[in-house]
């Protein structure tokens, strides 16, 4: 019998999970080790990349570059003898600045031409965060808004508004693939208040996804 390499070797989705901590190099992925295992378990291939953050060389564009990157190397996996790709079924995942993270790389093909991140290699089919920031100029405003100010190379809005718009996922809007969010009532790092204007924006662009506030 002659067998096809498709059919020995079946191409899995893959889930792209970004961890969070506050773009920070110490941070690990490893506390997501339990998720990754849970979307294994419904069939999907787990890539979790780390990337440079504000405890090393990281910041902008470095850290956004590398998330960046980590997503345009799904096709590369298969050559790691891992897997095989399916190149139409990348799904997009992260948890606080994780979720801004990763609902940033799913806006990059609306990204001008030249920015960190721009002409993405493959196309996202959904994003999903948990607890995460999507509008930084307003984040700012809020306790821990010196940490924005650093990922974004020390500059306020005012000073460089073309690079808030550029990291916050909110100005990618709509994207026209689902766009999956959830968050807390209590959660003390992202309060609600932060993330509302997202929510309503999703909204009001049409974009498809579920939103949950718990």
């Amino acid at each position: 019998t002659e067998w096809s390499r498709g059919e020995i070797d079946p191409a899995y989705p893959v889930a792209v999970v970004v961890h969070g901590g506050p773009w920070h190099d110490a941070s690990s992925p490893s506390y997501m080790a339990d998720i990754a295992q849970d979307l294994a378990r419904y069939g999907l291939a787990v890539w979790a990349p780390t990337y440079r953050g504000l405890d090393g060389p990281g910041g902008w564009p470095e850290t956004f570059q590398d998330v960046a990157d980590a997503a345009d190397f799904v096709p590369q996996l298969a050559e790691q003898g891992r897997f095989r790709p399916a190149l139409e079924q990348v799904h997009l995942l992260g948890h606080s600045a994780g979720g801004h993270l990763a609902t940033w790389a799913a806006g990059r093909s609306e990204l001008p031409a030249g920015a960190p991140g721009a002409d993405p290699v493959i196309e996202a089919r959904s994003v999903t965060s948990m607890a995460g920031l999507y509008d930084l100029s307003l984040a700012e405003n809020f306790e821990g808004g010196d940490l924005i100010r650093d990922l974004l190379g020390g500059v306020a809005p005012e000073e460089d508004p073309e690079r808030y718009d550029i990291a916050s996922p909110i100005d990618r809007l709509p994207l026209g693939i689902p766009v999956n969010v959830l968050h807390g009532t209590e959660d003390q790092v992202i309060p609600l208040e932060a993330v509302e204007g997202y929510f309503q924006a999703l909204r009001d662009s049409g974009n498809p996804g579920a939103r949950e506030i718990l």
